[in-house]
């Protein structure tokens, strides 16, 4: 289920309908909540009968990087985790439409092995730093990408606004990597407030970006992120429980 930018939100009105789902022989489950209710689930011993020792939330696709995530429910995921005192990850993949493809994915999870195995070992020598959680954000070529590199927060962002349109199918929606998909609209969750006489639509529209100074980089860049943002920016959202 499409859940892009619904950054920390969380279902609180209603329950949430949780189906067993087969992903290569894994215990899996496709819920039907937020990732930040994925995550919330799958460590509160509902689901499964112990805490997991490593929550990883991705492959998101789309750059999560500087502001954000601020947007980002896989950033999210993980940051669920981390209020929750679980050590987490989230992961993304900076998608390039008709330069990306779903292979890219595998590239990706196998980049993150050594980044995963170290925070494990970490783990299981009662060493892993508090405080904090891991973004890992992969670059478009990633055969190709130089290392690895630590770092801090950035500022990039898109410069978000608004157009007036007619009807839903006239609207368009922005996909988690910020390119727009003319036909998604068509499948989208309604809302009921558009289906009403008299109501006025509008639709986001992103105006420019001032990302230069991530999207240029070609290592895989880690992110060490406190506690102190909302998130989220999912296609189709996975979120991975360890357990040592």
């Amino acid at each position: 289920m499409e859940k892009s930018a619904v950054s920390h939100s969380i279902t609180w009105r209603h329950p949430v309908a949780v189906k067993s789902v087969d992903i290569i022989g894994t215990t899996a489950y496709a819920v039907s909540g937020t990732p930040a209710d994925c995550t919330s689930l799958g460590i509160s011993k509902a689901l499964f009968p112990s805490i997991p020792d490593l929550v990883i939330s991705g492959i998101n696709k789309g750059s999560n990087c500087g502001y954000h995530i601020v947007y980002s429910g896989t950033v999210a995921g993980a940051r669920e985790a981390f209020f929750n005192g679980v050590p987490s990850i989230s992961m993304s993949y900076d998608w390039v439409e008709g330069k990306s493809n779903v292979e890219d994915y595998v590239l990706g999870a196998e980049a993150c092995l050594p980044l995963i195995n170290g925070l494990v070992g970490d783990i299981k020598n009662k060493c892993y730093p508090t405080g904090c959680f891991l973004n890992i954000d992969l670059p478009t070529d990633i055969v190709n990408h130089k290392g690895y590199k630590m770092t801090k927060q950035g500022k990039s962002n898109f410069s978000m606004g608004w157009r007036k349109v007619s009807s839903e199918i006239e609207g368009y929606n922005i996909q988690s990597n910020m390119s727009t998909d003319l036909d998604a609209s068509l499948s989208s969750e309604s809302n009921e407030l558009t289906t009403k006489q008299g109501h006025v639509l509008f639709e986001r529209e992103v105006l420019s970006s001032n990302s230069t100074f991530f999207y240029l980089k070609l290592p895989i860049l880690l992110f060490g992120i406190a506690s102190v943002y909302s998130a989220y920016a999912s296609l189709h959202y996975r979120c991975f429980f360890l357990y040592l």
